[in-house]
């Protein structure tokens, strides 16, 4: 499993792709602490992956585990975004500007979960 990292000034509110964190070799809780002290991160939002029917799925549940046990060791609050298709709109994304190879779908799919975010009413990030 892999997380799009995504982030954007809250000012500006413009999501720019940041990295892709592959939970198997590497220890994930660490590396976002490591990014909320680094880019003094105010705000995280986590995609949240439910059936076209608005149901939790099993993938439902495996995030929003992860998501209660990263709140236990951070200090700012964390928002859940519907991240329907949004892999698919990155996947466009890239095909369409011709950037494969230069940009991963996940975190161009973390920029669609925050642009949703500001678009949604959400708080600064």
């Amino acid at each position: 499993m892999r997380i799009g990292v995504a982030r954007a000034n809250s000012i500006a509110k413009l999501p720019e792709p940041l990295q892709v964190i592959d939970i198997k070799n590497t220890d994930p809780y660490s590396h976002i602490l490591d990014l909320i002290v680094k880019d003094d991160v105010r705000h995280i939002v986590v995609g949240l992956p439910v059936l076209a029917s608005g149901d939790d799925s099993d993938q439902t549940k495996k995030v929003r585990d992860f998501t209660s046990a990263l709140a236990k060791l951070v200090k700012v609050p964390i928002a859940f975004i519907n991240e329907s298709y949004s892999s698919v709109y990155a996947d466009t994304y890239l095909k369409d500007k011709k950037w494969q190879g230069q940009h991963s779908n996940d975190s161009l799919a973390a920029c669609v979960l925050l642009q949703r975010f500001f678009d949604e009413g959400g708080q600064n990030v």
